[in-house]
């Protein structure tokens, strides 16, 4: 029937059809038989019309998605993922909201390499009424109570086992600088088991400082999200906890859940777009910078991202001769994940490629294929290594770092400043709307006179063109970089004392007055 004109003729008046499973089905097979014949744009109204006749069901959906991203209909495409993620909450089905959730958050990411990420109140509602029934029924919420003198602050961490992971980076930072005698801490890994946790080796960093410190640590090993999160619950409730702390609440759905589900105060760590990190659920939010608390729906306020920055003198680069990189090349390098390496910024590298010939680019945290579109005139002096346990090594062979535009960098360019790399930065105009995807904070400990206003391309270009033929500025600039960012960056003691007392503010607003 499929690929016969004839059938579809005969499917017509079946489309009128008393009941709606067999309209349902009539809609299924013309959409397929329409596909067949090469007519998209007709299979398309059947398939919008079979996910309507079918409640929006999960089930049905990929049928209208292979069609639509078929012709590339991406903002269509993006609605059905989130309308069959909110059936799937309705539904109760843990499991598939967490691979619809992260198939709607992330279209945009895998269809057009672009990190696009907006709020959407219908999700907060799907995801807020599905955290409900991990409560046991008859459960009563659980009324405020004044804080234990010494206050219990639970960290329910999120994307802390990717590879790379900068989240897990400051957790680690934060465990070990934490003061017993201001709060005790404790740890949930709310979208990992215990078996992800303890075989990554970014989770095993998380898991040894937590150890060390005699932080308490809370995994989850039963099978299942549902049975996951249930069991986290249970324990989380047992230790009491007087707040509750995420680091990336929205990148995946499992740590909202689990803290909407209780009724302990919530406040969100924000070092990302706030689409990701906070909802308005949330009692109060921890920024890491102006552009980010603009954005966040509550109150809040700023603490600065600080890490532990390499020693310039106790890393070691890695031999050119290995990476194929000819002695004395002056080197460009720019770090992140792939997507950070859009065609605006290849682009700037291009330029300065050809201006240098007897430059080199290298990027870290992309493979090759993530620079097609650099020209094949400049492509042969180019070095891709995905990220690797040497990152530094690498890192380290970088005379001057272009961070990566629109998207910026933040703990690549404090790495690099720290071994002494001068980075030239694009500026950031506070007063544009909000995109994840052209944002920067670099700008706030650059060295001034190395922040390009933004979207002058041609003026980063130059500049860097500038400064990388010049040995002699090249070295004064280095050597201005890594005081710089020690000072503003690089102090993770004192961002940990801000993040205790931004704590220890909101228990004090929210304790019951006499």
């Amino acid at each position: 029937m499929a690929g016969d004109i004839d059938d579809l003729t005969h499917l017509g008046p079946l489309l009128a059809s008393e009941g709606v499973d067999r309209r349902i089905t009539v809609n299924l097979m013309a959409a397929k038989a329409f596909l067949a014949e090469g007519r998209p744009d007709q299979a398309l109204i059947c398939a919008e019309r079979l996910f309507r006749l079918s409640g929006w069901q999960p089930a049905v959906a990929p049928v209208l998605l292979s069609i639509l991203d078929g012709m590339g209909a991406v903002a269509r495409a993006t609605e059905v993922r989130k309308i069959a993620c909110l059936s799937a909450c309705k539904a109760g089905d843990f499991a598939l909201v967490r691979r619809l959730y992260l198939d709607w958050r992330y279209h945009h990411v895998a269809v057009l390499g672009r990190e696009v990420f907006d709020a959407d109140p219908c999700v907060i509602e799907g995801l807020d009424r599905l955290a409900e029934r991990l409560r046991p029924p008859g459960e009563t919420p659980g009324g405020g109570r004044a804080p234990r003198q010494t206050p219990r602050v639970l960290y329910v961490l999120s994307s802390v086992t990717q590879e790379g992971s900068v989240l897990a980076k400051l957790m680690a930072g934060l465990l070990t600088h934490h003061d017993a005698s201001r709060c005790e801490v404790g740890v949930a890994i709310a979208d990992a088991d215990q078996r992800a946790f303890e075989e990554s080796a970014e989770g095993r960093q998380v898991r040894t400082v937590a150890t060390l410190r005699g932080w308490t640590t809370f995994v989850a090993s039963e099978a299942g999200i549902e049975a996951r999160l249930r069991a986290l619950r249970a324990r989380v409730i047992d230790w009491a906890p007087d707040l509750l702390v995420t680091n990336a609440a929205l990148a995946q759905p499992e740590a909202y859940l689990l803290v909407r589900s209780l009724d302990i105060p919530w406040v969100a760590q924000v070092v990302g777009p706030p689409a990701q990190f906070t909802a308005p659920g949330a009692v109060f939010n921890i920024a890491s910078d102006e552009r980010l608390l603009m954005d966040c729906p509550g109150s809040g306020t700023i603490v600065r991202v600080e890490v532990d920055l390499p020693d310039d003198q106790k890393v070691t680069p890695l031999a050119r001769t290995a990476l194929g990189i000819p002695e004395g090349a002056p080197v460009l390098c720019g770090a992140g994940r792939p997507v950070k390496f859009s065609p605006r910024y290849l682009a700037v590298v291009a330029e300065v490629l050809r201006k240098v010939p007897t430059s080199w680019f290298l990027a870290l945290g992309v493979g090759r294929e993530g620079l097609a579109a650099l020209p094949e005139d400049v492509a042969g002096r180019v070095v891709a290594l995905p990220w690797t346990r040497d990152y530094l090594g690498a890192l380290a062979l970088g005379d001057l770092m272009i961070d990566t535009f629109p998207s910026g960098g933040g703990v690549t360019v404090m790495d690099a400043m720290a071994l002494s790399i001068p980075v030239l930065v694009m500026g950031h105009d506070l007063w544009r709307e909000y995109r994840s995807d052209q944002w920067s904070v670099a700008h706030e400990f650059a060295l001034p006179d190395l922040v390009i206003a933004a979207d002058d391309d041609g003026a980063l270009a130059a500049r860097a063109v500038e400064i990388l033929g010049d040995a002699l500025t090249l070295g004064v600039m280095g050597a201005r970089a890594r005081p710089r960012v020690v000072a503003r960056r690089g102090d993770v003691a004192r961002m940990t004392k801000r993040f205790e007392d931004a704590y220890r503010g909101v228990l004090d607003l929210l304790s019951p007055r006499v």
